[in-house]
């Protein structure tokens, strides 16, 4: 059960494939205690894969994406590139938890990591019932 002032409409899966096909989004993927269905509202954590496309279009589409995902969830949220990370520690870290929620095609680039080979775990519904089937 999610507490009162969690934010549910961020869980309407068809809202958020929406803004990542409006953005050119290659993969758009949740992480942390959203993703684990965890009593934290206004804690979200997306990691996004852009279509390639020119710099600049680039940065006007994460820009445009990450505000979008802010007003869709009502809150603040953290909104990752997977070209950027680096730190294998952190890819470690994240990798147990995360969910994708948009993917054009069934081709899912793995995340690199040094210590094991990823699972990717492709999300159909963010509702509460599948949240307690799935613990």
């Amino acid at each position: 059960m999610f507490h009162s002032s969690y934010n549910a409409s961020m869980f309407n899966l068809e809202n958020v494939q929406k803004l990542a096909r409006e953005h050119r989004v290659g993969r758009l993927g949740l992480f942390g205690s959203a993703a684990r269905r965890v009593e934290i509202p206004g804690n979200y954590h997306f990691l996004v894969e852009f279509e390639p496309m020119p710099p600049l279009e680039h940065g006007r589409m994460y820009l445009s994406l990450l505000s979008a995902l802010e007003r869709l969830c009502e809150s603040k949220v953290d909104l990752l590139e997977l070209e950027a990370l680096e730190n294998h520690y952190f890819i470690a870290a994240i990798e147990p938890d995360r969910k994708v929620l948009y993917f054009p095609t069934q081709k899912l680039r793995k995340i690199p990591s040094s210590t094991s080979s990823p699972t990717l775990r492709p999300v159909t519904s963010l509702s509460a019932e599948s949240a307690s089937s799935s613990s």
